[in-house]
């Protein structure tokens, strides 16, 4: 199943607009040199307001998930945010293990960033066994961590 997830969310007016618009997760990003990097209070206060407008609008709860993007952070970090934040789920975008990932119990998934198809499909193998929910595949760049503009070879 293809979900549709809206990242880089640091104002209000965008996550509302994703919100409304469909999406099936909206992120935010903790990785500090990225452009689109927000404080975890700042996500706390729109995660808060997104969660009274799902109630409000009778939004399908069950759907939709605020995902906390991470690159090589601490676990415990990981952790303490995603709780802090109000948050559902982690992805996790940076050399993580299997074993790493699946330490959460099913509230992290893993991104991929693979230079070609070969390497996407060794990567998925060795990611999309359970308990992981989700993977997300993101187009390749040698030095950035996502949010790129390119498009991945869906091939």
């Amino acid at each position: 199943m293809t979900r549709v997830k809206i990242c880089g969310l640091t104002r209000l007016e965008d996550a509302l607009c994703a919100l409304h618009a469909g999406a099936d997760m909206l992120g935010f990003i903790f990785y500090e040199p990225s452009p689109r990097y927000i404080s975890p209070s700042r996500a706390r206060d729109i995660v808060r307001t997104l969660r009274s407008e799902v109630r409000r609008s009778n939004f399908s709860v069950q759907r939709l998930k605020f995902v906390g993007v991470f690159v090589n952070e601490k676990p415990e970090k990981v952790r303490q945010t995603l709780e802090y934040c109000g948050l559902d789920m982690a992805q996790l975008h940076g050399e993580e293990s299997p074993e790493e990932v699946a330490r959460f119990g099913g509230r992290a998934f893993k991104a991929i960033r693979p230079p070609s198809a070969e390497a996407a499909e060794l990567q998925a193998r060795r990611f999309a066994a359970p308990p992981a929910p989700c993977l997300l595949l993101d187009a390749y760049h040698p030095a950035r961590r996502g949010g790129t503009g390119r498009t991945a070879d869906w091939a």
